[in-house]
């Protein structure tokens, strides 16, 4: 993901996954660490969907919930954090 043209449209990950994603150097560990703005959004539905974003001051990872057990990770700018949870 450290390629711009393709960072936005993130990769899928299972829960292990995310959890070594999290734990990692990986971009999205480094914002998560160091946001300044985070949002936990839980989506009620037939299941419970979660949706997480870490903002920085000039970038911003994401976790989507695609379906329980499965994660859509993206970095993205700033300000696309209100269409990026709207989606």
């Amino acid at each position: 993901m450290s390629d711009p043209s393709t960072a936005a449209q993130g990769q899928r990950v299972d829960d292990q996954g995310l959890a070594a994603l999290l734990l990692s150097g990986h971009p999205v560990a480094e914002v998560a660490r160091e946001h300044a703005v985070a949002v936990d959004l839980v989506v009620a539905g037939p299941t419970l969907l979660r949706h997480r974003a870490w903002a920085a001051p000039v970038r911003m990872a994401v976790v989507l919930a695609v379906q329980p057990g499965l994660h859509q990770v993206m970095m993205l700018p700033p300000s696309h954090l209100a269409v990026s949870l709207a989606a």
